[in-house]
């Protein structure tokens, strides 16, 4: 009877260990795009008020997230991104997020460029 027991208990536990571990595969701690498209903000050296076209622009940095038409010969394109890191207790329970937003406007007076920032910000959820 005790072996059965020990038995019984030994398989119990091996059981939890291995709920445990698919769990904890559920939590991915890999960052991830949830909103926008990436794009790559090094090129923005590149980037000349005044020389630099629309076309150039969109080759440099590819399709911007927005498009907004501010006048008649002004607009404004918008590059943006959201990543997002869940982290686990536990490795298990969702716990606190890691996000980070990289923002690059560009303002374009008829063809060309007219002036642009970028904005990259780091918080916790």
């Amino acid at each position: 009877m005790f072996q059965r027991t020990r038995v019984a208990r030994t398989c119990a536990l091996g059981l939890l260990l291995l709920a445990w571990l698919g769990i904890s595969a559920c939590v991915d701690e890999t960052p991830r795009v949830t909103r926008g498209r990436d794009f790559p903000l090094e090129r923005m050296a590149a980037i000349k008020k005044g020389i630099s076209t629309q076309a150039s622009v969109q080759e440099l940095l590819g399709e911007p997230y927005r498009k907004e038409k501010l006048t008649d010969r002004r607009e404004r394109w918008q590059y943006f991104v959201r990543w997002e890191t869940q982290h686990a207790i536990l490795g298990v329970i969702p716990g606190s997020m890691d996000v980070t937003e990289k923002q690059l406007d560009v303002t374009f007076e008829g063809n060309f460029v007219d002036s642009f920032s970028k904005e990259i910000n780091n918080f916790s959820e």
